[in-house]
């Protein structure tokens, strides 16, 4: 089995979204390889301001669907790079329909700064 939990963050500052992608595979009970890949997308400032409403910066599901699937595909290629001569060598990350994973925006509150 493969599990893919995927985090979102924003840096206001260098207006920056963190795409972070937790990939474990598993086998029964156990976890047989696991990967952590993050990935910065910096975000022009008109869009930025288009998205934000009353001191919050919305981002779409649609827009998350397309930043996620960066890093997924350098992980694909990572796999394929760190798993030569292994016993995980031909593991192969499946290709994961984002579009249908993320139905919600990420919000992120510019009065918190505990926001992530």
């Amino acid at each position: 089995n493969v599990n893919n939990n995927i985090n979102f963050s924003y840096n206001a500052e260098n207006r920056t979204l963190k795409c972070t992608n937790d990939i474990v595979f598993t086998q029964g009970s156990a976890n047989i390889l696991e990967i952590q890949f993050s990935v910065f997308v910096e975000i022009h400032p008109q869009s930025i301001s288009e998205m934000t409403i009353e001191n919050q910066i919305i981002f779409p599901s649609h827009f998350l669907a397309q930043c996620a699937p960066f890093g997924h595909g350098a992980i694909r290629g990572v796999m394929f790079l760190k798993t030569t001569n292994t016993p995980f060598e031909g593991v192969i990350l499946p290709p994961a329909e984002y579009h249908k994973i993320f139905k919600e925006p990420f919000v992120v509150d510019l009065n918190n700064k505990n926001t992530p």
